[in-house]
């Protein structure tokens, strides 16, 4: 990203590729090269806050200041789903250990939990 902000970035799980967003777009880079391995433009219609990648590396959420955080296939940067949260912004995402559930956190203080392979709800919670 040529005199763009680095916003967030995540390291794939083999180490030898890094996930990173600025504005609304993202791209995976190899770590030894600096060469783009793969781009998305306008992932989002709002900036990225947040990127996790799913322990496999075979996923990546984004969470964004659109209300949504979108999942994509690490493989092709395809939006496999898109979470829709209780508030205009989402600042947080994380995947569980084992990688089947998503755990998002938004700016009205709520944490909602999702399944990985296809978006569905689980479980809202709210912070105090």
């Amino acid at each position: 990203f040529e005199a763009q902000p680095v916003d967030a970035l995540s390291f794939m799980p083999d180490g030898q590729r890094v996930a990173i967003s600025s504005e609304k777009d993202m791209r995976i880079l190899d770590v030894a090269t600096g060469a783009v391995v793969r781009e998305r433009k306008k992932a989002h219609d709002r900036w990225i806050f947040n990127m996790a990648v799913a322990p496999n590396g075979r996923q990546l959420a984004t969470a964004s200041h659109d209300g949504t955080v979108r999942l994509w296939d690490a493989a092709t940067l395809e939006c496999v789903a898109t979470l829709k949260g209780p508030s205009t912004s989402m600042f947080g995402v994380v995947y569980s250990a084992d990688g089947t559930i998503v755990a998002t956190g938004s700016l009205g203080g709520t944490v909602q939990l999702w399944r990985a392979v296809d978006g569905k709800p689980l479980y809202v919670l709210h912070s105090r």
